[in-house]
């Protein structure tokens, strides 16, 4: 059993605690007991990836010259995709210098639809990768795109890419950071499971990295939130439910 173990936390790239090893031996046809697991896990020293991350980058004060739109998603349930999309950007380091990762998520299956990288912060990123999602997934008039209230996301250029797509902006209410949990959870986990320890000396090494993580976290990686599904299964699960018989 200790070896099916092994297997289930190699196949979660080592990063899976006993929860997520529990479910992916369940779903494998092994049946056995989450206290278990717990207890071989301690007893063969295999542990999941633990949170260490570091940062911490004040946002610039100019934000408050600019009108920010209302937290939509309070009002708005979510019952299925591309109804509520969710956006952040995060910095990742190359060498001495900080690079911007702009992420959309669909918060119905938690699947990242897009991302880009840019040495920028800037309204043009987040116009870009905006674009990218709706490209990807052409969602219906009257989409939700949640985000913070930087001023990438409040600049006059990102709110015509929005008005250009028929796309509805929604913002966290002011100090209330958990707005936008979906899109945090995603950044915590790729730099805690991803490129924790890593040091990159080209953008193309930190990109390879960011692509094989969002690969496995799309299509591998169980989300408790989705049923530990990944998040394409869940979608696939989805339209299969509302397939007419």
């Amino acid at each position: 059993m200790t070896e099916h173990i092994r297997r289930a936390h190699d196949a979660g790239r080592q990063h899976y605690g006993a929860p997520r090893v529990h479910k992916s031996l369940i779903q494998n046809g092994i049946q056995i007991g989450l206290g278990r697991v717990a207890r071989l896990m301690r007893k063969a020293r295999i542990q999941g990836t633990c949170s260490r991350l570091q940062c911490s980058h004040g946002g610039t004060k100019l934000r408050k010259y600019f009108a920010a739109p209302t937290n939509l998603r309070l009002d708005n349930p979510v019952t299925g995709i591309n109804q509520t999309w969710c956006m952040d950007v995060t910095y990742l380091r190359v060498g001495h210098l900080w690079h911007y990762l702009a992420t959309i998520i669909d918060v119905h299956s938690r699947r990242v639809i897009a991302y880009r990288l840019g040495p920028d912060r800037t309204a043009a990123l987040t116009s870009q990768t905006f674009i990218q999602a709706v490209q990807a997934r052409r969602p219906p008039a009257g989409l939700i795109l949640h985000t913070d209230r930087g001023m990438e996301f409040l600049a006059k250029e990102f709110q015509d890419t929005l008005r250009l797509y028929n796309a509805q902006h929604s913002a966290n209410r002011p100090w209330r950071m958990n707005d936008n949990a979906h899109i945090e959870t995603f950044f915590h986990s790729l730099k805690s499971e991803g490129i924790f320890g890593s040091i990159f000396t080209s953008t193309d090494q930190l990109m390879q990295d960011v692509d094989s993580y969002i690969c496995f976290y799309n299509t591998w990686r169980l989300h408790s939130s989705i049923g530990y599904l990944s998040p394409i299964h869940f979608e696939l699960t989805c339209q299969a439910k509302n397939q007419p018989n």
